[in-house]
């Protein structure tokens, strides 16, 4: 199965999401051993470019950040700032 690019790839994919087991984890590692350096990291350019494809389809196009509340916290932010600036002078 290490010999598998497939499965090499799901096996990087699991290892980012942080839910590769043990022994999954092994064989990553002896997969890492087989396969040069520059295949390998293809193998996970792939699956970061999938990774990265994947999550952008499942944003919502309608979704609007809440510009009021961004700013608010900023502006708190910055009365604490000044706050701190004056008590140095």
């Amino acid at each position: 199965m290490i010999y598998n690019r497939t499965y090499v790839k799901e096996l990087i994919r699991k290892r980012m999401d942080a839910s590769i087991s043990f022994t999954e984890s092994d064989q990553l590692e002896a997969a890492e051993k087989i396969f040069s350096e520059e295949e390998f990291d293809a193998m996970i350019a792939e699956v970061i470019e999938e990774m990265s494809t994947n999550r952008s389809n499942e944003l919502s196009i309608e979704w609007r950040p809440d510009f009021e509340q961004i700013q608010a916290a900023g502006h708190q932010g910055s009365k604490k700032k000044q706050r701190h600036l004056c008590r140095r002078w």
